[in-house]
C-alpha cells in the first residue's frame, strides 16, 4: 500500500507532513482539519515528499 502525506507550504517552504495515510484518508483529513484559506495544504506521495530545512 502506497503512503500519502498531507503537507503544508508556508511562504514557499515545505513543512513536515501533518498526516500520513492512504490517499482517501488524506482527503478526509484535508476536509476535516485543513480548511484554513490562509494556508496551502497538498497531498503528496512518498516519492514526492520533500521537506525544506533551514
Amino acid at each position: 500500500m502506497e503512503k500519502f502525506y498531507v503537507q503544508e507550504t508556508i511562504g514557499g517552504w515545505k513543512q513536515t507532513p501533518s498526516f500520513e495515510g492512504t490517499y482517501e484518508e488524506c482527503v478526509q483529513y484535508l476536509n476535516d482539519y485543513c480548511n484554513d484559506s490562509r494556508s496551502s495544504f497538498t497531498i503528496v506521495s512518498e516519492n514526492e515528499l520533500q521537506v525544506d530545512y533551514l
